[in-house]
């Protein structure tokens, strides 16, 4: 029988992976920092956008985005920055802008929010509909609805 002896390389290739793999879950891409961070991002030609729009001119927009204006009262400006499944069990992330820096639920609907904390709320729907909503910055807002 051969007696092996391990290589420090080869217990320094398994240490690499290892840390790489722990830094890949801590920082994987979940649907709720895609949509953050591209919001960050792009909040100054966000909030351009926004201006013009108010001023009367077509709101513009980043093509790779699903856009909404909902309301009347509470007229709302959404975008759709990911979402996945088929109907009915569908996932949906994105943020919207409130004219009057009122949370809605998602596409405006009306359901109920409850407050969860300083600026995050949470809504329930018909069935398992449910969603979060959070304050990114005054009149903006982050959501997260499932169906």
């Amino acid at each position: 029988m051969k007696n092996r002896r391990k290589s420090p390389l080869s217990a320094a290739f398994w240490i690499c992976v290892a840390g790489l793999a722990v830094l890949f879950l801590l920082f994987l891409p979940t649907p709720e920092r895609r949509t953050k961070l591209y919001f960050y991002r792009h909040w100054p030609e966000l909030e351009t956008g926004i201006i013009s729009w108010q001023a009367g001119e077509t709101l513009s927009f980043d093509p790779t985005l699903t856009v909404n204006i909902w309301g009347e009262e509470e007229e709302i400006v959404e975008y759709i920055v990911t979402g996945w499944g088929l109907a009915p069990a569908s996932d949906y992330y994105g943020f919207f802008y409130s004219r009057n820096d009122v949370p809605v639920s998602f596409q405006n609907g009306g359901e109920v929010l409850t407050r969860q904390g300083q600026y995050e709320w949470v809504w329930d729907g018909q069935g398992d509909n449910h969603g979060y909503v959070e304050l990114l910055r005054p009149c903006w807002y982050y959501f997260e609805a499932s169906f």
